[in-house]
Protein backbone atom coordinates (compact mmCIF):
# COMPACT_ATOMS: atom_id res chain seq x y z
CA UNK A 1 0.00 0.00 0.00
CA UNK A 2 2.88 2.11 0.81
CA UNK A 3 4.48 1.69 -2.47
CA UNK A 4 1.36 2.23 -4.23
CA UNK A 5 0.77 5.84 -2.38
CA UNK A 6 4.13 6.78 -3.22
CA UNK A 7 3.71 6.18 -7.11
CA UNK A 8 0.59 7.74 -7.05
CA UNK A 9 2.23 10.33 -5.50
CA UNK A 10 5.00 10.77 -7.94
CA UNK A 11 2.91 10.68 -10.55
CA UNK A 12 0.60 13.62 -9.41
CA UNK A 13 3.34 15.54 -9.17
CA UNK A 14 4.70 15.15 -12.89
CA UNK A 15 0.73 15.03 -14.62
CA UNK A 16 -1.04 17.54 -11.93
CA UNK A 17 -4.55 16.38 -13.36
CA UNK A 18 -6.05 18.52 -10.25
CA UNK A 19 -4.73 21.53 -12.99
CA UNK A 20 -6.93 20.31 -16.43
CA UNK A 21 -8.75 17.26 -15.81
CA UNK A 22 -12.59 18.81 -15.15
CA UNK A 23 -13.55 15.57 -12.82
CA UNK A 24 -10.91 16.11 -10.23
CA UNK A 25 -10.33 20.25 -11.42
CA UNK A 26 -9.44 21.87 -8.13
CA UNK A 27 -8.78 19.20 -5.53
CA UNK A 28 -5.97 19.06 -3.46
CA UNK A 29 -5.01 15.52 -4.33
CA UNK A 30 -0.97 16.16 -4.18
CA UNK A 31 -1.40 16.91 -0.59
CA UNK A 32 -3.60 14.70 0.05
CA UNK A 33 -1.89 11.86 -1.33
CA UNK A 34 1.33 13.16 0.35
CA UNK A 35 -0.30 13.06 3.82
CA UNK A 36 -1.64 9.52 3.12
CA UNK A 37 1.89 8.31 1.72
CA UNK A 38 3.12 9.30 5.13
CA UNK A 39 0.63 8.11 7.39
CA UNK A 40 0.59 4.87 5.95
CA UNK A 41 4.64 4.26 5.45
CA UNK A 42 5.24 5.89 9.20
CA UNK A 43 5.63 2.92 11.11
CA UNK A 44 7.87 1.37 8.47
CA UNK A 45 10.11 4.58 8.65
CA UNK A 46 10.45 3.88 12.64
CA UNK A 47 11.00 0.41 12.41
CA UNK A 48 14.11 0.97 9.96
CA UNK A 49 15.11 4.18 11.64
CA UNK A 50 18.62 2.51 12.57
CA UNK A 51 19.24 1.86 8.86
CA UNK A 52 18.51 5.60 7.57
CA UNK A 53 20.83 7.09 10.89
CA UNK A 54 24.05 5.17 9.36
CA UNK A 55 23.30 6.97 5.94
CA UNK A 56 24.56 10.30 5.57
CA UNK A 57 22.95 11.25 2.66
CA UNK A 58 19.49 11.10 5.04
CA UNK A 59 21.56 13.40 7.55
CA UNK A 60 22.63 16.06 5.19
CA UNK A 61 18.73 16.19 3.62
CA UNK A 62 17.52 16.72 7.28
CA UNK A 63 20.03 19.44 7.98
CA UNK A 64 18.96 20.94 4.52
CA UNK A 65 15.57 21.30 5.77
CA UNK A 66 16.57 22.57 9.52
CA UNK A 67 18.90 25.07 7.42
CA UNK A 68 16.28 26.19 5.40
CA UNK A 69 13.70 27.10 8.06
CA UNK A 70 17.25 28.51 9.96
CA UNK A 71 17.56 31.34 6.91
CA UNK A 72 14.51 32.90 8.15
CA UNK A 73 15.15 32.49 11.69
CA UNK A 74 18.74 34.39 11.82
CA UNK A 75 16.05 37.22 9.89
CA UNK A 76 13.95 37.59 12.54
CA UNK A 77 10.91 36.40 10.80
CA UNK A 78 9.38 33.03 12.40
CA UNK A 79 6.65 33.56 9.73
CA UNK A 80 9.36 32.23 6.74
CA UNK A 81 10.93 29.77 8.61
CA UNK A 82 7.49 28.06 9.33
CA UNK A 83 6.84 28.31 5.67
CA UNK A 84 10.07 27.41 4.49
CA UNK A 85 9.62 24.10 6.64
CA UNK A 86 5.79 23.18 5.55
CA UNK A 87 6.95 23.30 1.18
CA UNK A 88 10.38 22.61 1.77
CA UNK A 89 10.03 19.71 4.13
CA UNK A 90 7.30 18.10 1.75
CA UNK A 91 10.20 17.69 -0.79
CA UNK A 92 12.62 16.27 1.97
CA UNK A 93 10.09 14.11 2.94
CA UNK A 94 9.64 12.94 -0.66
CA UNK A 95 13.12 12.01 -0.61
CA UNK A 96 13.02 9.98 2.56
CA UNK A 97 10.32 7.81 1.11
CA UNK A 98 12.14 7.21 -2.41
CA UNK A 99 14.94 5.84 -0.29
CA UNK A 100 12.99 3.59 1.80
CA UNK A 101 10.22 2.39 -0.26
CA UNK A 102 12.58 1.99 -3.36
CA UNK A 103 15.77 0.18 -1.76
CA UNK A 104 13.91 -3.63 -2.86
CA UNK A 105 14.33 -4.61 -6.77
CA UNK A 106 10.61 -4.62 -6.85
CA UNK A 107 9.87 -1.26 -5.34
CA UNK A 108 13.05 0.25 -7.38
CA UNK A 109 11.17 -0.86 -10.82
CA UNK A 110 7.76 0.26 -10.01
CA UNK A 111 8.95 3.61 -9.09
CA UNK A 112 11.44 3.75 -12.34
CA UNK A 113 8.54 3.27 -14.67
CA UNK A 114 5.97 5.94 -12.78
CA UNK A 115 8.28 8.37 -13.51
CA UNK A 116 9.49 7.06 -17.07
CA UNK A 117 5.45 6.54 -17.78
CA UNK A 118 4.74 10.67 -16.42
CA UNK A 119 7.42 11.93 -18.55
CA UNK A 120 6.20 9.84 -21.49
CA UNK A 121 2.61 11.52 -21.13
CA UNK A 122 4.16 14.95 -20.80
CA UNK A 123 5.74 13.98 -24.14
CA UNK A 124 2.73 13.31 -25.52
CA UNK A 125 1.03 15.97 -24.33
CA UNK A 126 3.85 18.40 -25.67
CA UNK A 127 3.80 16.98 -29.07
CA UNK A 128 -0.16 17.24 -29.14
CA UNK A 129 0.07 20.79 -28.12
CA UNK A 130 3.17 21.71 -30.54
CA UNK A 131 0.89 19.79 -33.64
CA UNK A 132 -2.31 21.58 -32.54
CA UNK A 133 -1.76 24.63 -30.29
CA UNK A 134 -3.09 23.26 -27.31
CA UNK A 135 -2.60 19.95 -25.02
CA UNK A 136 -4.41 18.16 -22.41
CA UNK A 137 -6.75 20.09 -21.04
CA UNK A 138 -6.30 22.97 -23.96
CA UNK A 139 -2.87 24.08 -22.54
CA UNK A 140 -1.09 26.52 -25.57
CA UNK A 141 2.64 26.43 -25.79
CA UNK A 142 4.45 29.18 -24.86
CA UNK A 143 5.48 31.41 -27.40
CA UNK A 144 9.13 33.70 -26.54
CA UNK A 145 10.16 36.30 -28.70
CA UNK A 146 14.11 36.13 -30.31
CA UNK A 147 16.78 38.52 -30.51
CA UNK A 148 15.80 38.69 -34.09
CA UNK A 149 12.38 39.70 -33.67
CA UNK A 150 11.38 35.92 -35.01
CA UNK A 151 8.64 34.31 -32.76
CA UNK A 152 9.76 30.52 -31.62
CA UNK A 153 7.05 28.45 -29.24
CA UNK A 154 8.48 26.14 -26.74
CA UNK A 155 5.68 23.60 -25.30
CA UNK A 156 5.50 23.22 -21.60
CA UNK A 157 2.94 21.14 -18.81
CA UNK A 158 1.59 21.49 -15.58
CA UNK A 159 2.74 22.13 -12.41
CA UNK A 160 6.33 22.63 -11.70
CA UNK A 161 6.48 22.08 -15.59
CA UNK A 162 5.16 25.06 -16.83
CA UNK A 163 8.48 25.73 -17.66
CA UNK A 164 10.13 24.45 -20.71
CA UNK A 165 13.53 24.12 -19.39
CA UNK A 166 11.67 22.16 -16.44
CA UNK A 167 10.05 20.40 -19.02
CA UNK A 168 13.22 20.22 -21.35
CA UNK A 169 15.61 18.81 -18.39
CA UNK A 170 12.57 15.72 -17.10
CA UNK A 171 12.80 14.50 -21.26
CA UNK A 172 16.49 14.69 -20.73
CA UNK A 173 16.97 12.96 -17.34
CA UNK A 174 14.68 9.87 -18.78
CA UNK A 175 17.00 9.32 -22.00
CA UNK A 176 19.44 7.36 -19.66
CA UNK A 177 17.01 6.16 -17.36
CA UNK A 178 15.08 4.47 -20.65
CA UNK A 179 17.90 3.45 -21.56
CA UNK A 180 19.10 1.99 -17.93
CA UNK A 181 15.99 -0.03 -18.38
CA UNK A 182 16.70 -1.68 -21.86
CA UNK A 183 19.93 -2.76 -20.61
CA UNK A 184 18.37 -3.84 -17.29
CA UNK A 185 15.20 -5.51 -18.24
CA UNK A 186 14.82 -9.24 -18.72
CA UNK A 187 11.65 -8.92 -20.32
CA UNK A 188 11.36 -8.81 -23.73
CA UNK A 189 8.31 -5.98 -23.61
CA UNK A 190 9.49 -3.63 -21.20
CA UNK A 191 13.05 -3.47 -23.25
CA UNK A 192 11.11 -2.81 -26.26
CA UNK A 193 9.16 -0.24 -25.08
CA UNK A 194 11.81 1.11 -23.51
CA UNK A 195 13.82 1.70 -26.11
CA UNK A 196 10.65 2.80 -28.12
CA UNK A 197 10.16 5.97 -26.16
CA UNK A 198 13.61 7.28 -26.43
CA UNK A 199 13.10 8.82 -29.52
CA UNK A 200 9.73 10.09 -28.14
CA UNK A 201 10.71 11.88 -25.32
CA UNK A 202 14.40 12.91 -27.51
CA UNK A 203 11.48 14.68 -30.12
CA UNK A 204 9.82 16.61 -27.08
CA UNK A 205 13.49 17.80 -25.51
CA UNK A 206 13.78 19.19 -29.01
CA UNK A 207 10.18 21.11 -29.21
CA UNK A 208 10.56 22.96 -25.85
CA UNK A 209 13.39 25.16 -27.73
CA UNK A 210 15.37 25.07 -24.32
CA UNK A 211 18.71 26.77 -23.90
CA UNK A 212 19.15 25.64 -20.47
CA UNK A 213 18.08 21.80 -21.70
CA UNK A 214 20.98 21.83 -24.28
CA UNK A 215 23.11 22.31 -21.89
CA UNK A 216 21.93 19.26 -19.95
CA UNK A 217 22.40 16.96 -22.84
CA UNK A 218 25.84 17.85 -23.24
CA UNK A 219 26.53 17.22 -19.24
CA UNK A 220 24.20 13.81 -19.44
CA UNK A 221 26.52 13.00 -22.65
CA UNK A 222 29.87 13.48 -20.36
CA UNK A 223 28.30 11.39 -17.91
CA UNK A 224 27.54 8.71 -19.92
CA UNK A 225 31.08 8.47 -21.21
CA UNK A 226 32.46 8.70 -18.46
CA UNK A 227 30.31 5.61 -16.89
CA UNK A 228 30.23 3.28 -20.10
CA UNK A 229 33.74 3.76 -21.75
CA UNK A 230 37.40 3.44 -21.25
CA UNK A 231 40.34 5.68 -22.07
CA UNK A 232 40.43 7.59 -25.33
CA UNK A 233 37.18 6.15 -26.73
CA UNK A 234 35.51 7.85 -23.69
CA UNK A 235 36.52 11.37 -24.78
CA UNK A 236 34.94 10.67 -28.93
CA UNK A 237 31.84 9.63 -27.18
CA UNK A 238 31.59 13.15 -25.19
CA UNK A 239 33.19 14.94 -28.44
CA UNK A 240 30.38 13.42 -31.00
CA UNK A 241 27.44 13.73 -28.45
CA UNK A 242 28.68 17.17 -28.32
CA UNK A 243 28.93 18.14 -31.88
CA UNK A 244 25.54 16.30 -32.71
CA UNK A 245 24.05 18.32 -29.97
CA UNK A 246 25.18 21.82 -31.50
CA UNK A 247 24.09 20.37 -34.79
CA UNK A 248 20.63 19.74 -34.37
CA UNK A 249 20.26 22.86 -31.60
CA UNK A 250 16.62 23.93 -32.33
CA UNK A 251 15.70 28.04 -33.09
CA UNK A 252 16.81 29.51 -29.91
CA UNK A 253 20.40 29.34 -30.59
CA UNK A 254 20.21 30.85 -33.84
CA UNK A 255 21.64 33.80 -32.05
CA UNK A 256 24.99 31.80 -30.77
CA UNK A 257 25.89 30.89 -27.16
CA UNK A 258 27.19 34.25 -25.91
CA UNK A 259 27.17 35.58 -22.34
CA UNK A 260 24.27 36.40 -20.98
CA UNK A 261 25.21 39.94 -18.99
CA UNK A 262 21.92 39.88 -17.50
CA UNK A 263 22.69 36.38 -15.56
CA UNK A 264 26.05 37.37 -14.62
CA UNK A 265 24.95 40.23 -12.94
CA UNK A 266 22.44 38.30 -11.07
CA UNK A 267 25.02 35.75 -9.64
CA UNK A 268 27.22 38.84 -8.92
CA UNK A 269 24.40 40.38 -6.86
CA UNK A 270 23.95 36.65 -5.19
CA UNK A 271 27.01 36.47 -4.02
CA UNK A 272 27.49 39.74 -2.37
CA UNK A 273 24.52 39.23 -0.73
CA UNK A 274 26.20 35.86 0.48
CA UNK A 275 28.65 38.00 1.83
CA UNK A 276 26.13 40.14 3.85
CA UNK A 277 24.84 37.08 5.09
CA UNK A 278 27.46 34.49 4.93
CA UNK A 279 25.86 32.13 7.66
CA UNK A 280 21.97 32.12 7.81
CA UNK A 281 21.26 33.47 3.96
CA UNK A 282 19.12 35.84 2.74
CA UNK A 283 16.29 33.76 3.78
CA UNK A 284 14.91 30.55 1.56
CA UNK A 285 13.32 31.96 -1.50
CA UNK A 286 14.35 35.24 -0.91
CA UNK A 287 17.13 36.03 -2.93
CA UNK A 288 14.49 38.20 -5.60
CA UNK A 289 14.24 41.45 -2.51
CA UNK A 290 18.47 41.55 -3.30
CA UNK A 291 19.34 41.23 -6.94
CA UNK A 292 18.65 45.08 -8.83
CA UNK A 293 15.63 42.89 -11.49
CA UNK A 294 14.28 41.16 -8.58
CA UNK A 295 14.94 37.46 -10.29
CA UNK A 296 16.30 34.62 -8.95
CA UNK A 297 19.94 34.10 -9.27
CA UNK A 298 19.76 31.43 -12.58
CA UNK A 299 22.37 29.45 -11.17
CA UNK A 300 20.96 26.99 -8.15
CA UNK A 301 24.77 26.54 -6.33
CA UNK A 302 24.99 30.40 -6.38
CA UNK A 303 21.18 30.89 -5.34
CA UNK A 304 21.45 28.18 -2.22
CA UNK A 305 24.34 29.70 -1.32
CA UNK A 306 23.32 33.09 -1.06
CA UNK A 307 19.11 32.22 0.35
CA UNK A 308 20.85 29.21 2.68
CA UNK A 309 24.22 30.09 3.88
CA UNK A 310 27.04 28.34 4.48
CA UNK A 311 24.35 26.30 6.67
CA UNK A 312 22.63 25.37 3.77
CA UNK A 313 24.81 24.91 1.29
CA UNK A 314 27.35 22.83 3.25
CA UNK A 315 24.57 19.92 3.80
CA UNK A 316 23.41 20.60 0.04
CA UNK A 317 26.62 20.47 -1.31
CA UNK A 318 27.22 17.45 0.90
CA UNK A 319 24.01 15.38 0.00
CA UNK A 320 24.78 15.59 -3.89
CA UNK A 321 28.92 14.95 -3.75
CA UNK A 322 27.78 11.91 -1.07
CA UNK A 323 25.33 10.77 -3.81
CA UNK A 324 27.82 10.95 -6.58
CA UNK A 325 30.74 9.77 -4.56
CA UNK A 326 28.97 6.57 -3.43
CA UNK A 327 27.29 5.55 -6.44
CA UNK A 328 30.49 5.46 -8.42
CA UNK A 329 31.81 3.28 -6.09
CA UNK A 330 28.83 1.11 -5.83
CA UNK A 331 29.65 0.74 -9.93
CA UNK A 332 32.89 -0.21 -9.23
CA UNK A 333 32.01 -3.32 -7.01
CA UNK A 334 33.70 -6.55 -8.52
CA UNK A 335 31.23 -8.53 -10.40
CA UNK A 336 28.78 -5.96 -10.67
CA UNK A 337 29.70 -4.86 -14.92
CA UNK A 338 27.29 -5.99 -17.04
CA UNK A 339 24.52 -6.66 -14.51
CA UNK A 340 21.11 -4.82 -14.26
CA UNK A 341 22.34 -2.82 -10.89
CA UNK A 342 25.11 -1.66 -13.12
CA UNK A 343 22.74 -0.32 -15.81
CA UNK A 344 20.74 1.57 -13.39
CA UNK A 345 23.43 3.17 -11.37
CA UNK A 346 25.21 4.30 -14.64
CA UNK A 347 21.74 5.44 -16.14
CA UNK A 348 21.19 7.60 -12.92
CA UNK A 349 24.34 8.65 -12.74
CA UNK A 350 24.16 10.53 -16.18
CA UNK A 351 20.62 11.69 -15.78
CA UNK A 352 21.77 13.09 -11.97
CA UNK A 353 25.40 14.98 -13.84
CA UNK A 354 23.04 16.23 -16.72
CA UNK A 355 20.57 17.71 -14.47
CA UNK A 356 23.16 19.05 -12.44
CA UNK A 357 25.11 20.57 -15.40
CA UNK A 358 21.54 21.97 -16.81
CA UNK A 359 21.10 23.55 -12.81
CA UNK A 360 23.90 25.53 -12.98
CA UNK A 361 22.73 27.99 -15.05
CA UNK A 362 19.09 27.67 -13.71
CA UNK A 363 17.27 28.22 -10.32
CA UNK A 364 16.10 24.33 -9.51
CA UNK A 365 17.91 23.51 -6.03
CA UNK A 366 14.40 22.59 -4.24
CA UNK A 367 12.39 21.46 -7.53
CA UNK A 368 11.00 17.71 -6.91
CA UNK A 369 13.18 16.32 -9.41
CA UNK A 370 16.44 16.68 -7.84
CA UNK A 371 15.19 14.97 -5.21
CA UNK A 372 13.92 12.09 -6.98
CA UNK A 373 16.82 11.44 -8.76
CA UNK A 374 19.00 11.71 -5.67
CA UNK A 375 16.94 9.20 -3.88
CA UNK A 376 16.79 6.96 -6.76
CA UNK A 377 20.18 6.98 -6.48
CA UNK A 378 20.54 6.28 -2.97
CA UNK A 379 17.94 3.56 -3.01
CA UNK A 380 19.82 1.94 -6.21
CA UNK A 381 22.98 2.35 -4.25
CA UNK A 382 21.56 0.09 -1.09
CA UNK A 383 20.53 -2.32 -3.45
CA UNK A 384 23.71 -3.39 -4.17
CA UNK A 385 25.36 -2.67 -1.15
CA UNK A 386 22.30 -5.54 0.12
CA UNK A 387 22.81 -7.44 -2.82
CA UNK A 388 27.14 -8.10 -2.75
CA UNK A 389 27.75 -7.33 0.50
CA UNK A 390 29.53 -4.44 -0.14
CA UNK A 391 27.79 -1.67 2.85
CA UNK A 392 31.57 -1.14 4.02
CA UNK A 393 32.99 -0.67 0.59
CA UNK A 394 30.53 2.02 -0.53
CA UNK A 395 29.95 3.52 2.82
CA UNK A 396 32.51 2.30 5.44
CA UNK A 397 34.87 5.94 5.18
CA UNK A 398 32.38 8.23 6.22
CA UNK A 399 34.51 10.34 8.63
CA UNK A 400 36.70 10.67 5.42
CA UNK A 401 34.11 11.57 3.05
CA UNK A 402 33.11 13.93 5.11
CA UNK A 403 36.23 15.61 5.33
CA UNK A 404 36.83 15.25 1.06
CA UNK A 405 32.99 16.85 0.59
CA UNK A 406 33.51 19.64 3.47
CA UNK A 407 36.82 20.63 1.40
CA UNK A 408 35.09 20.21 -2.22
CA UNK A 409 32.18 22.36 -0.81
CA UNK A 410 34.15 25.06 0.70
CA UNK A 411 36.35 25.03 -2.40
CA UNK A 412 33.53 25.66 -4.42
CA UNK A 413 32.88 29.08 -3.29
CA UNK A 414 36.12 30.87 -4.57
CA UNK A 415 35.50 29.05 -7.49
CA UNK A 416 31.77 30.20 -8.13
CA UNK A 417 33.63 34.01 -7.40
CA UNK A 418 35.97 32.86 -10.42
CA UNK A 419 33.61 31.97 -12.34
CA UNK A 420 31.63 35.13 -12.11
CA UNK A 421 34.84 37.32 -12.98
CA UNK A 422 35.86 35.25 -16.33
CA UNK A 423 31.70 35.52 -17.05
CA UNK A 424 32.70 38.94 -16.64
CA UNK A 425 35.58 39.40 -18.55
CA UNK A 426 33.78 37.57 -21.31
CA UNK A 427 30.93 39.63 -21.28
CA UNK A 428 32.75 43.29 -21.84
CA UNK A 429 34.85 41.25 -24.61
Amino acid sequence: MSLFLLATYIALIFIRPQEWWQPVYGFELVNVTAIATLVVSFPKLMKEQMVFRRLPEIKCSLLLLLAAALSWVGNSYLGGALNAFDEFGKVIVLYLLIVMLGRSARGFTILMWTILLCITWMAIHGIVQARTGAGFGGLPPNPRILENGDTTYQIVAYGIFNDPNDLCLAFIIAVPLLYAVYKASGNGASKALAICLIPLVCYGAYLTNSRGGVVGILGMLGAYGISRAKGFRRWIIVSVGGTVVFVVAPSRFSGGMGVDVNRVSLWGESMDAFKTHPIFGVGWRNIEDYTSSFQVTHNSFINTLAELGLLGYIPWFLLIFLTIVHMRRAMNIKGIDGTPEYAYLSGLFSALVGYLTAVYFLTRQYNHVLYILLGMAVAQTLIVCQKYNAYDQVFGTIKKDYRRAVFWCLGSIPMLWITIRLANLAGRG
